[in-house]
C-alpha cells in the first residue's frame, strides 16, 4: 500500500540498513525525508524522483556514495518561482550527508545546484584500504585517486558496472545503449517490461546512476569518468570568487574531509567535446566552472 498522501517522513535511528525503491516509488507528495542515523550504504536512486522532496538529511549513516543525478525537485519550478526571479528552487533545497565517514567524494551537480550550501563535516575520516571495499560488498567498481598523499578509495552505485576513462575507445556497450533508449523513450512503462529479465527491470525502475555532463543523455550501467579537486585553488593567492567560497565550505582546514568531486560522460564523444570546448581560448572567459574542473583534474585508476 502507498502512502501518496504522506508529505513528511522521519526514519531517524531505526536501524535501517536498506530502504526498498519500491517503497520510495509510491511517496509520491513527500516533502521532507530524514533518515539520520541509519546504517545505510547508499540511497534507492528513484527517491531524486520524488518531485516534491525538497529536504533530505541522512548523516551520520554509512554512505559510501550520494546519488548520481540530481533531485527533481531542482529542475522544477513553480508559479511563484517564475514570478520572482530571485526565487530559485536550489535557494529553498536542503540536503544533509555530514558524519558519513566512508564517503569520499560528491557528485559535481551538488556544487552546481547548492554552491556552497551544504555541509560534508565529518565525512571521508575513515579513508577506506582494499579490505574496507570487500566488506562493502555491494561495491562492483571503485577508482583510486591520490592527493596531496593521501589515498582516496571513490565508490559508485553498484549498478554502475564499467568505469572508463578517455583513453579507452571501446564504443558504448549494445545494453547500455538499449537501457537508455528504453529509458528516454519510456517504452518500459507504455509497453511494460514483462520481456524483460528482473534485473534489468529494476535497473529501468530504480532510473539512471548518473548523466551525461556533456549532453545529459542518462547513464546506467557504463560511463566515462573524470574527477577533479578543488586543492590546488587554495594555492592561488588573491583569488576570492564564488568558487574559492565553494572550496573553502568543500574543503575545510582539515587534512582529512571530501576532496574529490566527479562527472561521468555517456561516451568518448562527448568527452572530446568538453576537452575541445575546454581548451578554445576563445570561449574560455566565459566558461569558469569548465575551467575549474579541468584545472583541478585528478587522474585516477581502478582498483
Amino acid at each position: 500500500m502507498y502512502l501518496t498522501n504522506l508529505k513528511h517522513l522521519e526514519l531517524s535511528g531505526n536501524k535501517l540498513s536498506y530502504i526498498s525503491p519500491f517503497i520510495v516509488a509510491g511517496l509520491r507528495s513527500l516533502e521532507q525525508l530524514g533518515m539520520d542515523g541509519n546504517p545505510l550504504n547508499y540511497l534507492p536512486r528513484n527517491v531524486v524522483n520524488l518531485k516534491n522532496l525538497s529536504y533530505v538529511s541522512m548523516c551520520k549513516c554509512n554512505l559510501a556514495f550520494l546519488p548520481g543525478v540530481p533531485f527533481s525537485f531542482l529542475n522544477s519550478t513553480t508559479e511563484e518561482d517564475s514570478q520572482s526571479v530571485s526565487t530559485t528552487s536550489h535557494k529553498r533545497f536542503t540536503i544533509l550527508f555530514d558524519s558519513n565517514v566512508n564517503l569520499e567524494h560528491i557528485p559535481h551537480w551538488i556544487i552546481q545546484y547548492i554552491g556552497s550550501d551544504f555541509d560534508c563535516f565529518g565525512c571521508a575520516r575513515k579513508h577506506k584500504t582494499s579490505e574496507d571495499l570487500r566488506s562493502l560488498s555491494f561495491i562492483h567498481s571503485s577508482v583510486e585517486v591520490i592527493i596531496r598523499g593521501i589515498r582516496f578509495l571513490l565508490c559508485f552505485d553498484p549498478d554502475l558496472c564499467l568505469i572508463h576513462n578517455e583513453t579507452v575507445k571501446t564504443p558504448v556497450s549494445l545494453l547500455e545503449t538499449c537501457l537508455r533508449n528504453i529509458h528516454e523513450g519510456k517504452l518500459w512503462k507504455r509497453n511494460g517490461s514483462q520481456l524483460l529479465p528482473s534485473s534489468l527491470e529494476m535497473l529501468l525502475f530504480q532510473g539512471p546512476t548518473s548523466s551525461c555532463f556533456w549532453c545529459m543523455k542518462p547513464i546506467f550501467r557504463e560511463g566515462w569518468l573524470l574527477t577533479f579537486s578543488p586543492l590546488s585553488r587554495l594555492q592561488e593567492e588573491g583569488e576570492q570568487d564564488e568558487f574559492q567560497n565553494i572550496v573553502n565550505q568543500f574543503m575545510g582546514d582539515e587534512p582529512h574531509g571530501i576532496k574529490v568531486s566527479s562527472i561521468l560522460f555517456c561516451g568518448t564523444s562527448c568527452f572530446h567535446k568538453f576537452r575541445f570546448l575546454c581548451s578554445s581560448s576563445r570561449l574560455m572567459s566565459s566558461l569558469d566552472q569548465l575551467q575549474f574542473i579541468i584545472q583541478n583534474e585528478v587522474k585516477w585508476k581502478i582498483v
